[in-house]
């Protein structure tokens, strides 16, 4: 027996059966996911409870590097080691079905394959087949409900060898209240039982009545005689025989769509199809007055059982919710609110586009743009700031303060850790100043000789016994910094821009030289900080674009892409997977590329003017204008909206697509009533 794993079992199978019941996941797929993201527990994340490794954007939680892509992320810290594997299991149910897709999950393309492999681990592990059915409980009482198994308590069946299992004792005897509801329960169970009974044998009923009217209706038109008529009865007479005795009680209703899930017709799985699956139920179903204009009466029927199957649809699809698109999910992770069209993307992002030239609408519109670049520029002071556990003060206000204050943070905690480091130019760093140089012979050559001052100057001269201390390196750092930024500055030539790439490339050399140098505890520390560095470059570049400087150094998502761009290396640009990469295409698909020049408070002032007069011909009307304000042009409006639309209870996420399956079989009850 594998102890490790044995332990990791012992440890979290309480926890994960309690979990997999309450989300209806597979508890032996959870525990494999939790055995794989933690070494079998142990390697869960310092301080946070989150042997998921769910990571968190935005600011906040616990830092830490990330194995597979060498990147310092965020993880979300939860207070309780339960509270950790509970938000996993409510994360595998709403975006990866339950844990049986888990495309995304990981950015390991073997993820799968791994996670299978370390099933099979703890099958081995444990003395019996790891199945939540082997799961017995050994204690005089019963459990608690919904109690998790502890330890002591699980028993492996071990294929028939598992300890005696106690039983449990005997219930006491019902009161007559009990008694009376146990009553009602069983009688409101008979109801649905007879309800799912007629479903079947009605519409078997019903499609022998039409068949035999159709064929009746050929023989009649063809010879003239009565056989055509008798054949329709005997259709009627098999129908009228089928459809007896169904409860018309909201139990034997309920029966009757449930019923409907067994017959021979396509699932629903979407408004359109609900309402086609319960126009054929609907039609399917018998005639009560044959005698009448029969193919007519089937036509209504088929009417009403649509209505009822695309009414059933539409209320699963509200309980739910609605699913937004990956890019909006996304950058609404990252702090940003997206608006319902930016969220739905496609035809209803269009048609909310369009909404922009109207007034008082438009202009909310447009407010609750520039709010939402706000927030795209401060999550990303705060994405940037994150590796060193810092985020920026709410006072501290979007724009070239909040740059500052980002430049300033990371400098000094490079100030703080470059009094114990040192800085010894050998080995790969020799490889990289040369790839540098290399690079910008191609690009610029006629700025050659002023790199190759720049390196004697601060490192060359400055070397003593083969190194500079912290805070010569420190010096250097901050020389060859400004010399970047100046070279940016105002009209700059492509040289110019050469130039000052070739200046960070230098810098950030020099940086990961000195993280070789270091002891495990301070390379670490210097890491975190050359991560952020790294991230602040890029804001930057954005802030310091022309547009974003005429706006006080406010960037929009398609100058942060220019910027991110500009940091990467052409394999990054070619896969999107440079740093920051991929949340600045997601942040231009959703929010757009343009900073909205209208939907100031004046305008707010002049809307206001035009609602008070509109409500003297329109009350409804300019009601509803006003109520797009909040919606459109507050963070906490788009963030209701959002919430209510897209981020429902897990109860309703679970409803709503039940409701939806057997929404097209409503057509049953719907043809009959």
């Amino acid at each position: 027996m594998m102890a490790g794993a044995s332990d990791f079992i012992d440890q979290y199978l309480p926890i994960v059966s309690g979990v997999a019941q309450k989300y209806n996941l597979d508890p032996r797929q959870l525990l494999s996911q939790i055995a794989l993201e933690t070494g079998f527990g142990k390697h869960v994340i310092p301080g946070s409870n989150n042997p998921g490794n769910i990571k968190q954007f935005g600011g906040g939680g616990v830092s830490a590097v990330d194995n597979q892509t060498g990147t310092t992320d965020n993880y979300h810290a939860y207070p309780t080691l339960e509270a950790g594997v509970d938000a996993m299991g409510s994360l595998l149910a709403r975006k990866y079905a339950g844990g049986t897709n888990l495309t995304g999950y990981a950015e390991d393309p073997n993820y799968q394959a791994k996670l299978q492999k370390v099933g099979a681990q703890l099958d081995a592990a444990a003395p019996g087949p790891l199945d939540p059915s082997t799961i017995k409980w050994d204690d005089a009482a019963a459990p608690a409900q919904n109690a998790a198994p502890q330890p002591g308590q699980i028993k492996w069946d071990d294929e028939g060898s598992a300890a005696p299992v106690k039983a449990a004792p005997a219930a006491p005897k019902a009161t007559p209240r009990q008694q009376l509801a146990d009553n009602l329960t069983n009688n409101w169970l008979d109801q649905v039982t007879q309800g799912a009974l007629h479903s079947v044998t009605n519409t078997i009923g019903g499609v022998a009545q039409k068949g035999a009217h159709a064929i009746g209706d050929v023989v009649s038109n063809l010879g003239g005689t009565n056989a055509g008529p008798a054949i329709n009865h005997i259709g009627d007479a098999i129908a009228s025989y089928l459809s007896q005795g169904t409860p018309n009680t909201p139990a034997g209703i309920a029966g009757q769509v449930l019923g409907g899930s067994v017959l021979p017709v396509p699932a629903a799985t979407g408004i359109t199809r609900a309402a086609l699956q319960g126009a054929t139920l609907g039609a399917a179903q018998p005639v009560q007055n044959p005698d009448q204009n029969f193919w007519s009466q089937t036509g209504k029927q088929a009417l009403i059982g649509a209505a009822a199957g695309g009414a059933g649809g539409a209320a699963g699809r509200l309980i739910s919710g609605f699913q937004p698109t990956a890019a909006a999910q996304a950058v609404n992770d990252l702090g940003v609110t997206p608006t319902v069209g930016q969220a739905l993307g496609g035809t209803a992002k269009s048609v909310e586009e369009r909404l922009n030239s109207l007034p008082i609408v438009g202009d909310a519109m447009k407010v609750g743009q520039r709010q939402q670049v706000d927030q795209f520029n401060r999550a990303l002071y705060n994405r940037a700031l994150a590796p060193l556990g810092q985020s920026v003060p709410d006072g501290v206000a979007t724009g070239a303060d909040a740059v500052t204050h980002v430049r300033d943070t990371i400098g000094q905690a490079f100030d703080n850790l470059e009094q114990n480091a040192s800085f010894q130019p050998r080995g790969q760093f020799i490889r990289d100043l040369q790839n540098v140089r290399t690079d910008l012979a191609q690009n610029a050559p006629e700025r050659l000789a002023q790199f190759d001052t720049v390196v004697n100057n601060n490192i060359a001269q400055k070397l003593q016994n083969g190194s500079l201390t912290g805070p010569q390196w420190g010096d250097a750092r901050s020389t060859i910094n400004t010399l970047a930024r100046n070279a940016r500055m105002g009209n700059s030539t492509p040289a110019d821009r050469a130039f000052a790439s070739s200046m960070d490339d230098l810098n950030d050399a020099m940086t990961q030289q000195v993280i070789r140098n270091s002891p495990p505890g301070l390379a670490q520390q210097l890491q975190q900080a050359s991560t952020a560095w790294r991230g602040y470059k890029q804001i930057e570049s954005a802030a310091g674009m022309q547009g974003a400087v005429n706006r006080n150094n406010i960037f929009t998502p398609a100058q942060f892409s220019n910027a991110v761009r500009n940091s990467s290396t052409n394999y990054q640009r070619a896969t999107n997977s440079g740093m920051n990469g991929q949340i600045a295409q997601q942040a231009q698909e959703v929010l757009g590329n343009h900073y909205p020049d209208s939907g100031t408070t004046g305008r707010y002032l002049t809307d206001a003017a035009i609602m008070g007069g509109a409500a003297h011909f329109s009350p409804l009307a300019a009601l509803g204008a006003a109520a797009t304000i909040p919606a459109y042009g507050t963070n906490i409006g788009r963030q209701a909206v959002y919430n209510a639309l897209f981020n429902r209870p897990d109860v309703l996420q679970q409803l709503g697509p039940l409701l939806q399956g057997l929404s097209g079989n409503a057509g049953i009850p719907a043809a009959n009533q």
